[in-house]
């Protein structure tokens, strides 16, 4: 299995997550939390890194930062490393804490920065042991007011509210609905809208990163791949004859076939529940292979919007 991609360069944003191995506790006690806190901390006093958001839950940890110097493995491998050695000493133990490597996608500022860290922020509640949002281990507290942990900039995310009140209530309102950012991540790797997309991928071209990892081949897939909305309008042209239902279905089908799109993305794009979604994917193959005038008419959309049928490889 090869190994994940990172992308690095200054300013970049990551969303970043660590797990225990084999699901085990990152940490025994508070000291603990404060040691790894301060493994950070340390970090943003060298001025190698922005913190805008953690999250330390009891198997994984959740951070979204910024670093101005790019170097975000070097870093991540500092304080994980620092904490896992000082961890094992005090505890009297040997051998790995976290499970493989950390998992970092890139972060988009504007919207995706905000869901992120409204993702993170909503860890505790999720998990059942946060009911007042009042969980001490996360910087949430820093954006309601508090000082907690003074190293950690809450005026990028801030600056998109008139006021704290109203980050309150983005974050606190609907925690029901607010998808995990690592599973709506283009090629696994960046978690922003079809422009940043392309900015990431030109990034990448110009490292001189091998273009035949599966990342990259993902990603150039996704930049070169048609806007929803030209698949929309060509659905509608091809199938103006039938029912606004059926245009749907074939939306669908169109965007699970030609685009790296995850069903939930589609299912927000077309209006619809991911699990309708799937049945119409399941129904649609169906219809697709005893129907030679359906076929007919998916082909002229692929000539028109040049796409591309997606395969695993």
């Amino acid at each position: 299995m090869s190994r994940a991609l990172r992308i690095e360069f200054p300013g970049a944003i990551y969303h970043m997550m660590a797990r225990g191995v084999a699901g085990m506790p990152l940490f025994f006690d508070d000291a603990d939390r404060l040691m790894l806190l301060r493994e950070i901390e340390s970090q943003v006093r060298l001025g190698v890194l922005i913190v805008h958001a953690f999250c330390l839950m009891l198997n994984h940890i959740h951070l979204l930062c910024e670093t101005p110097r790019a170097g975000l493995g070097r870093i991540i491998h500092g304080i994980l490393g620092n904490y896992v050695s000082s961890f094992n000493r005090v505890h009297k133990r040997a051998g790995h804490l976290c499970q493989g490597r950390y998992k970092a996608i890139l972060v988009q500022d504007g919207p995706y920065l905000l869901q992120c860290s409204r993702y993170i922020y909503l860890n505790p509640h999720k998990a059942g042991i946060d009911a007042d949002f009042c969980y001490p281990w996360s910087s949430y507290r820093n954006y309601l007011g508090e000082r907690s942990f003074p190293w950690v900039c809450t005026d990028r995310i801030l600056n998109y509210f008139p006021d704290p009140e109203k980050y309150q209530k983005f974050v606190e309102n609907r925690v029901d609905d607010c998808a995990d950012p690592f599973k709506l991540a283009t090629a696994g790797i960046v978690y922003g809208d079809q422009q940043f997309v392309k900015e990431i991928y030109n990034v990448v071209r110009q490292t001189g990163i091998r273009d035949d990892q599966p990342a990259i081949r993902l990603l150039r897939r996704s930049v070169s791949e048609p806007s929803i909305e030209a698949i929309r309008l060509a659905i509608e042209i091809a199938f103006h004859d039938v029912s606004k239902c059926q245009k749907r279905r074939c939306l669908v089908w169109a965007l699970h076939v030609h685009t790296w799109l995850k069903e939930a993305e589609i299912a927000r794009a077309v209006g619809l529940k991911r699990s309708a979604v799937s049945k119409i994917i399941r129904s649609m193959e169906t219809d697709i292979l005893a129907n030679e005038k359906i076929r007919v008419r998916f082909a002229g959309i692929m000539d028109q919007l040049s796409l591309p049928q997606k395969t695993d490889s």
